[in-house]
């Protein structure tokens, strides 16, 4: 079994703070992390003023706030998205992005960003995967609110590109409940388009993530902020530094648990072999010259001499000395 790639979704939890923002780096590798992803978009040109908040972001932000005025309050600066970028190139963690317009993936191209993820809710964005199809070297598509016929339409835009795919099951809620989860929508996925694939986990725990690496998955993805205590709509649904590290620690466990499709004899096995495995032991006593029967034979503790299993292979033989009972059968008892 392969260990996915393990993805911090730091997201809007910079708050706006580029110092956050590289502080947040530094803590998800530390608790082991591949890569993290960020997200880049221009307020006014992502939401007019009338788009309503989502549901769980109504719960973190004030009700005076609108949808508009929040995601303002998150923006970044192309200077700031180098200096992140740079930042991890430096200490040699992977470094993704999701743009939500084509001017803010121009420019995360221009510094030399290779691998974009475009957001579930944005699967029906002709204009932006128009440009990834032709552009984009690697693209992680989310596929949380959507159906397999969405999925199909926004994947007809990439047919004749060159761009590497992988789809992100998930569910769009933060948090999802355990019963939308449905994990087995992994192997549909991987059936019916052929590409990586992956999970977007927005579940309130790991069981869901241990329970993906069974369809050996590519990526898995984890929102991850310094603390739920900061101002912001993701911060309460986002794992804390050592959240995330028991995260990556348990979907590592679940992959080693896993294995590969093979039975063989551990190591760890091999003493209790010699000592609880039956071995032939002749039941009765017999004379040399005596061909034996399978009356002759019984099988007890210890395993350390001739499998019982192979006891058809001795009857009809003659004994080479005498035997007694409770003695090991050995290959040198037959002539």
């Amino acid at each position: 079994m392969k260990i996915p790639k393990i993805i911090a979704e730091i997201g809007v939890n910079h708050n706006g703070s580029v110092d956050l923002a590289i502080e947040s780096i530094y803590a998800a590798k530390k608790a082991g992390a591949d890569a993290v992803k960020f997200q880049y978009f221009n307020a006014n040109k992502l939401a007019s003023k009338k788009t309503p908040k989502a549901e769980y972001q109504k719960r973190s932000i004030a009700s005076n706030i609108t949808h508009n005025e929040m995601l303002k309050s998150l923006e970044l600066s192309e200077n700031d998205f180098e200096k992140i970028y740079n930042y991890t190139k430096s200490h040699n963690i992977e470094f993704i992005c999701t743009p939500y317009g084509i001017e803010e993936a121009k420019f995360l191209k221009l510094i030399g960003v290779n691998t974009f993820k475009i957001a579930s809710l944005d699967l029906c964005d002709y204009f932006l995967h128009s440009w990834m199809s032709k552009n984009a070297d690697n693209v992680i598509i989310a596929t949380g609110a959507a159906n397999l016929e969405d999925i199909q339409r926004c994947l007809s835009l990439y047919k004749n590109s060159s761009v590497k795919l992988t789809l992100l099951h998930c569910v769009s809620n933060y948090p999802c409940s355990d019963i939308s989860i449905n994990l087995r929508v992994l192997n549909l996925l991987k059936r019916e388009f052929g590409l990586m694939i992956g999970f977007s986990d927005h579940s309130v725990d790991s069981c869901a993530a241990q329970l993906s690496c069974v369809f050996e998955i590519d990526i898995i993805e984890r929102h991850f902020t310094l603390s739920k205590f900061l101002s912001g709509p993701d911060h309460q649904a986002s794992d804390t530094p050592l959240e995330f590290m028991n995260y990556v620690h348990d979907v590592k466990r679940a992959v080693k648990i896993l294995g590969k499709e093979n039975k063989n004899i551990q190591d760890e096995e091999r003493s209790i072999i010699n000592s609880s495995r039956k071995s032939l032991v002749w039941d009765v006593s017999a004379a040399a010259n005596t061909t034996v029967q399978l009356s002759n034979f019984t099988a007890m503790r210890p395993g350390t001499g001739i499998s019982p299993m192979l006891v058809t292979d001795l009857i009809g033989r003659k004994l080479s000395k005498s035997v007694k009972s409770g003695e090991m059968v050995e290959y040198e008892n037959f002539l």
